[in-house]
């Protein structure tokens, strides 16, 4: 499959999950339900981004490609972990809402009376958390992970502090055009 190929599957299935969810939730607001899934589609994007410049770096030789590796290092910081970070910030944010809307639409339809779906395998968030906080029924963590988290959370901070800015960024590449002209 090429990338052309890749990218139309994409949006092919983007287009039929979005149709889905307004069918799901049809007082919903459709722009909230296609940005959910344009973001989605954006953060795989910034993925596949990464793979192609991960997939270029292979071939490097070195010593002969050193600056090409920093430029993809400075690439790798600069772009991808900022776009990563702001796609998943979105996308939690439109689901975080989505999952609203659908507790909403649930609510109205046990107060009509309505039947409810004896399929539904849909579990409550019964711990009382708050809009936009995760509740022990969303997930379980493994000790494991839970200590894979907390070691991250310490150390997230401290590995922000030392990230390239776009000022820092744009200054490197402009002094790398002057020194190959």
């Amino acid at each position: 499959m090429t990338d052309k190929d890749i990218i139309e599957h994409s949006l092919v299935l983007m287009r039929g999950c979005t149709r889905a969810v307004r069918r799901a939730l049809p007082n919903t607001d459709p722009e909230l339900i296609g940005g959910f899934f344009a973001n989605l589609l954006d953060l795989w994007e910034t993925g596949r981004q990464l793979d192609r410049e991960l997939q270029r770096l292979v071939k490097f030789r070195f010593p002969r490609d050193k600056d090409k590796l920093y430029d993809v290092l400075i690439w790798i910081d600069a772009t991808q972990v900022d776009m990563g970070s702001y796609w998943i910030d979105e996308v939690k944010k439109d689901g975080a809402k989505l999952r609203r809307a659908l507790d909403k639409l649930e609510r109205e339809e046990r107060k009509s009376g309505a039947p409810r779906d004896p399929k539904s395998r849909r579990r409550r968030n019964r711990s009382g958390a708050g809009k936009g906080e995760s509740s022990k029924v969303d997930f379980e963590l493994r000790p494991a992970q839970k200590t894979e988290l907390e070691r991250r959370l310490r150390t997230f901070d401290r590995d922000r502090s030392g990230a390239v800015t776009w000022k820092q960024l744009r200054s490197e590449l402009k002094r790398r055009s002057r020194r190959v002209t």
